[in-house]
């Protein structure tokens, strides 16, 4: 049943005994905008396996489990397992504040996405869900409850600020932060004191937060974490199945089977039980159908694939996108390389055309190669897609390739150069984000030499 913004408003407008003309003018002051344009936004994405075609959200996400396993202040026998199926009406069961963690590529801005779709299409979950992606936070003059207050109104006329106040306080809504581990250090504790103060303020509503395990986002008083689980084998084929048939390739499933199930490729399930990851072989895998003994080959074949092979598997009859920059592909790498090195060490993983124009111009002169800034552009973001254009700003398809390019690129350095990066550098690196990026160190490790890795553990004790 397609959705529909008057229904949906006519439902929550119906819920109200006392200020259903406060809440008909939220509504009409910009709130069924927000809700009916963000409706529209995510239900039609891209993902890593569709980068160029839109897909309808639901032909896409496969449902996952959370649980709280390893929540704080309960019992062994309080243990809880949601499926995304029930997570709408099972998810705020002991608290009305929540927390989902994960690794990166686990899942959790999907199921964030799942959870704003789903409050819209409940026909018993009546709040006003509001999806805020705290790294719009990073480059943000306001505060915190100024953007959310701005995000919902179509302006900030004050009588409507006060009618919107009096919604909140009442706990009309449905708040989901995405990627608590996105937002700067230098801002963190600002804004995390902004989001208790707004949890506080705001109590009879909900919240639902999302980061990766190493952001302490469990620390948040009120908030009662959830872990959103890996895929079992069983989970894992259902996972290719829906993709490929969606894809419409049911003989590249069946090979893909036939290598995962081989046994010599039985430690790799563990790696495949992550869907970004799972995503990414399926990409690579046309091209390179075998299952690498390595983390740092497997990444190579996904950037490989995309730069090389990348249209000839989502396009019929081989169509290549013409290369604007006529670089050569391996100039292409070299240039993504130092790209995501610098992009990396600054800390930026969203990118704005004037920050991406800058950096290329830079690297351009370093590298003495010759390039028109929007061709070159125009070829990461159209032609490869390793580039993904969300409103104004660029970033890869996931974090992770970020840093495999980057750690390819310290790879390819002096060994003193090398040293003093994996010495030095990335320490104070980890030391001001306040976290060590255990993933990070863990591919630098399989992608160097031994005398490194002996480097790497005494850093970051791995």
């Amino acid at each position: 049943m397609a959705f529909s913004i008057d229904s949906y408003k006519s439902e929550i407008i119906s819920l109200f005994k006392e200020g259903k003309n406060e809440i008909m003018n939220i509504f009409d002051l910009g709130l069924s905008k927000y809700v009916d344009d963000y409706y529209n936004k995510i239900s039609q994405v891209n993902t890593f396996l569709f980068q160029t075609d839109k897909v309808n959200f639901y032909d896409v996400f496969y449902p996952l489990y959370i649980d709280s396993y390893h929540s704080r202040g309960f019992a062994e026998n309080s243990y809880q397992r949601i499926h995304s199926s029930s997570l709408i009406s099972d998810i705020f069961s002991r608290s009305n504040c929540i927390c989902l963690i994960g690794y990166a590529g686990s899942g959790k801005s999907m199921l964030a996405r799942h959870l704003f779709l789903e409050s819209c299409n409940s026909s018993f979950f009546k709040k006003i869900p509001v999806l805020i992606e705290l790294r719009a936070l990073n480059t943000a003059a306001d505060r915190l409850k100024e953007i959310i207050f701005s995000t919902l109104l179509s302006n900030k006329v004050k009588p409507d600020y006060k009618i919107l106040d009096r919604s909140l306080h009442r706990g009309n809504f449905l708040f989901i932060f995405d990627g608590y581990d996105e937002i700067k250090p230098e801002i963190l504790e600002k804004v995390t004191n902004d989001i208790e103060s707004f949890f506080d303020e705001y109590n009879k509503n909900q919240f639902v937060i999302t980061s990766r395990p190493e952001s302490n986002v469990e620390r948040l008083s009120r908030v009662v974490p959830y872990h959103v689980e890996p895929l079992d084998d069983k989970m894992i084929f259902q996972f290719l199945e829906k993709q490929l048939i969606k894809l419409g390739d049911v003989e590249l499933l069946n090979k893909m089977v036939d290598t995962i199930n081989n046994p010599k490729n039985y430690d790799y399930k563990t790696y495949l039980a992550n869907p970004l990851l799972l995503s990414m072989f399926i990409l690579a895998y046309s091209i390179y159908p075998e299952l690498p003994k390595y983390k740092g080959v497997f990444y190579r074949n996904v950037i490989d694939t995309l730069i090389t092979k990348h249209d000839s598997i989502t396009k019929k009859g081989g169509y290549k996108h013409p290369r604007k920059s006529k670089l050569t592909n391996e100039d292409l790498k070299n240039v993504l390389k130092a790209f995501s090195y610098i992009s990396f060490f600054e800390a930026k993983y969203d990118f704005d055309a004037d920050y991406l124009k800058d950096r290329l111009k830079f690297i351009r002169e370093k590298l003495t190669l010759n390039y028109d800034l929007d061709d070159i552009i125009y070829d990461f973001s159209v032609s490869l897609s390793i580039l993904l254009l969300d409103g104004a700003q660029y970033k890869f398809p996931h974090r992770t390739l970020q840093d495999y390019l980057s750690i390819s690129f310290i790879k390819d350095l002096d060994d003193v150069s090398k040293e003093n990066i994996y010495s030095i550098k990335l320490v104070d690196h980890f030391e001001q984000q306040a976290e060590v990026n255990y993933s990070f160190a863990s591919l630098c490790n399989c992608m160097s030499s031994k005398q490194t890795e002996l480097s790497l553990r005494e850093c970051f004790v791995i």
